[in-house]
């Protein structure tokens, strides 16, 4: 598959962003009225969109392999393998063989309230964390261990059940 070549925006073309075509518009309003500050403000924030518009597509191109797709980490949280634990369950399929990974990995997520995020740096969720403890829970982790005290600490803490999603709350139901 050939690489495509990073798209140059200039007014003389036409956009394939509707945000830059509404920048240009915005330019040339501004260009013709008297709020030359305003115009030369937008044209500052107009400059950086298309540079960072420019960086992305050029790093998007660069990493691009040739056998047509980009390869690279897909960091999550705790809820897509929850969700792998509760879909073994649920299909009735051996989990056995990756028991250790995954309460490895669902382990070191979890942070030091007991709770597991959505994403780094955001706080505790108490959706992740229920799903993250009921997964843990089906892969037979004790509930008196001190991990999953902390967790069911934190679920409580932060108003139980009835906090999470309605998604959380049909898996628990089946």
């Amino acid at each position: 598959m050939n690489r495509i070549a990073p798209y140059e925006y200039s007014p003389e073309e036409s956009f394939p962003f509707f945000g830059a075509w509404f920048f240009y518009q915005l330019f040339q309003k501004a260009a013709k009225t008297r709020y030359i500050s305003l115009f030369k403000m937008i044209s500052k924030l107009y400059d950086s969109v298309q540079s960072a518009l420019l960086s992305a597509s050029c790093y998007s191109n660069n990493v691009f392999l040739p056998d047509g797709y980009w390869w690279g980490e897909c960091i999550t949280n705790a809820t897509p393998t929850a969700e792998y634990v509760f879909l073994h369950q649920a299909f009735g399929l051996d989990i056995e063989p990756e028991k250790d990974a995954i309460c490895k990995y669902l382990f070191s997520e979890q942070r030091a309230d007991g709770s597991w995020a959505t994403a780094f740096g955001n706080p505790g969720n108490v959706t992740c964390t229920v799903e993250a403890y009921l997964a843990l829970k089906i892969l037979g982790i004790p509930p008196d261990s001190e991990a999953m005290c902390r967790a069911r600490d934190f679920v409580i803490s932060h108003g139980g059940i009835a906090s999470t999603s309605m998604f959380t709350r049909v898996v628990l139901a089946g």
